[in-house]
C-alpha cells in the first residue's frame, strides 16, 4: 500500500528544491525509514521514494488546477471518446486508444503550459508507476509551506505524518500547528508498506 508522507526541514538548513529533497532522502536512509535502524526501528517502509505518486501535490493544490482538470476533461470527453477511463494511470488494450491517449495527454501537456512552466505537468508524473526504475519528480515535489497550502493539506490528504527533521521526530500533520509548519521546506514522499 502506499502512503503520502513529508519530511519537514528548516529553511535555514537548504536553499533549493533539489538540496532540500536530497536533505529529506539522506534524513530517511540515516533514520532508518526503511530499514531497521534510528528513529524508526520498526520500519514505516519497505521502499520509497521523492514525489511518487504524490508528485505535483504543490502544484496540485495550486488555485488554477480545477480550471486545468476542467479544460482537460472537457478536451478528453469532445475529442477522445475512446478514452473512458482517463488518460493517464491506465493502460489501454487495443492500439487505436493508446493513440489517442497519446494524442490526448500531449494535449493535456499544451494545455498545462497555459498555466505553469515552471516545471512538468503532474499528470505525467503520478498516477502511474514506471517500472523503468527512474523516480518520477520535479521541483515541487520539495517546496517552502504557506499557511494557505498547509491548511488545504491538512485538509484535503487527512491522515498523513511529518517528519520533523531538527528533532528527529515524526507527527501526524492534523496536530502540526500552521505557524510552525509555514515557511519550512516540506519534500514530497510516497512510500510503500
Amino acid at each position: 500500500m502506499h502512503n503520502l508522507y513529508f519530511v519537514s526541514i528548516p529553511r535555514e538548513e537548504v536553499t533549493t528544491s533539489a538540496e532540500a529533497r536530497e536533505y529529506a532522502v539522506n534524513f530517511l536512509d540515516e533514520n532508518g525509514f526503511a530499514d531497521e535502524s534510528g528513529l524508526y526501528k520498526n520500519p514505516r517502509a519497505d521502499w520509497y521514494e521523492v514525489g511518487g505518486r504524490w508528485s505535483g501535490l504543490y502544484t496540485k493544490l495550486q488555485d488554477w488546477w480545477k480550471d486545468y482538470e476542467k479544460e482537460v476533461n472537457d478536451m478528453v470527453a469532445a475529442k477522445y471518446k475512446a478514452l473512458t477511463s482517463g488518460i493517464v494511470g491506465v493502460h489501454y488494450g487495443n492500439k487505436r486508444a493508446q493513440t489517442q491517449q497519446q494524442k490526448a495527454i500531449a494535449e493535456a501537456n499544451a494545455i498545462f503550459k497555459k498555466y505553469c512552466t515552471t516545471v512538468s505537468n503532474p499528470l505525467e508524473r503520478c498516477g502511474t508507476f514506471s517500472w523503468d526504475g527512474v523516480s518520477h519528480y520535479d521541483s515541487d515535489d520539495a517546496f517552502i509551506m504557506t499557511a494557505e497550502l498547509f491548511e488545504k493539506i491538512k485538509k484535503e490528504e487527512g491522515e498523513v505524518f511529518v517528519a520533523i527533521t531538527e528533532n528527529c521526530d515524526e507527527e501526524n500533520i492534523g496536530f502540526i500547528e500552521t505557524e510552525d509548519a509555514v515557511g519550512r521546506w516540506f519534500v514530497v514522499i510516497d512510500y510503500h508498506c
